[in-house]
């Protein structure tokens, strides 16, 4: 059995493989195995598809990636990883920079940008404008991690944790905040101002991380982020440390008393079964 391990400020990632990585393999992360898109008749004649495993899940072995006929499924299945992966940067960063104390702020827009030809990189223009304007306000380095999401109109908005030198007193004192910031900042709309440890829905966030990817795109073929990053970021944010061999070791003995959040177990091809353990050490 081989360990890696990812330390991210107050949560841990266990890592079990049953064999051990090659030099420069792609780190296989969890989430949902990750298979191929089958096409098929249904029993009225409608063509519709399916996601079938990949191999070492009962799915198909390499001969499926030598085969021309299926380009289309390889570009989905390396979207489908590349996108896993920015969701997992992206959660690490999080919890690495930011605790209950960091602001959740969202950015919507009351004009129809959605009928914009390239909407995202207008807005993306007018968040940059957002960030460069609100870090002018404090005196700090001003942090921060970002993501979009679209309405079922369409139209773009983002949710943002960050560190900005924001205070109230009480939701009289909010709301007025959230006026100045929307009409002297933001400047397109409307702003949403809360604190993770005391969301307006009466939570108390502590991972930072899982709560703001929620609001990532799920969807593998999203041509509005094309050529876009999955996430928007300052720069400098710390990183998760990532361990192995001994080290790892030495964390997974003294994990074997805390009691896991999350759990998976899924098949690889080159590393055979592998066995996923989070732990959050705020609950443990």
């Amino acid at each position: 059995m081989h360990y890696k391990v990812i330390v991210t400020n107050h949560v841990v990632e266990v890592y079990q493989m049953e064999r051990a990585p090659a030099g420069g393999q792609r780190e296989l992360d969890v989430g949902e195995p990750i298979g191929y898109r089958e096409r098929y008749l249904t029993d009225d004649g409608e063509q519709r598809s399916r996601l079938l495993p990949f191999a070492g899940q009962g799915g198909v072995n390499k001969e499926f990636w030598e085969d021309k006929d299926n380009k289309g499924d390889r570009v989905t299945q390396r979207r489908m990883q590349t996108l896993r992966d920015a969701r997992n940067k992206c959660r690490r960063l999080a919890i690495a920079n930011f605790n209950a104390e960091s602001l959740f702020i969202t950015l919507t827009y009351a004009s129809e940008m959605e009928q914009l030809e390239d909407q995202v990189s207008v807005s993306d223009k007018h968040f940059k404008a957002f960030i460069r304007k609100l870090s002018n306000r404090g005196k700090d380095k001003f942090d921060y991690i970002a993501v979009r999401e679209f309405t079922k109109r369409g139209r773009v908005h983002y949710h943002m944790i960050c560190n900005a030198p924001l205070s109230w007193q009480d939701n009289d004192e909010l709301r007025a905040l959230e006026r100045k910031i929307g009409e002297e900042v933001w400047c397109h709309g409307f702003v949403d101002i809360q604190r993770m440890n005391k969301t307006k829905k009466g939570q108390n966030v502590d991972n930072v991380g899982a709560y703001l990817t929620k609001y990532m795109t799920k969807e593998v073929n999203e041509e509005r982020l094309k050529g876009k990053k999955a996430y928007l970021s300052s720069k400098g944010l710390a990183q998760p440390e990532v361990f192995n061999g001994i080290e790892a070791l030495k964390i997974v003995e003294a994990m074997k008393t805390k009691k896991e959040t999350f759990t998976n177990e899924y098949d690889s091809e080159y590393l055979g079964k592998i066995n996923y353990l989070e732990y959050n050490l705020l609950r443990s």
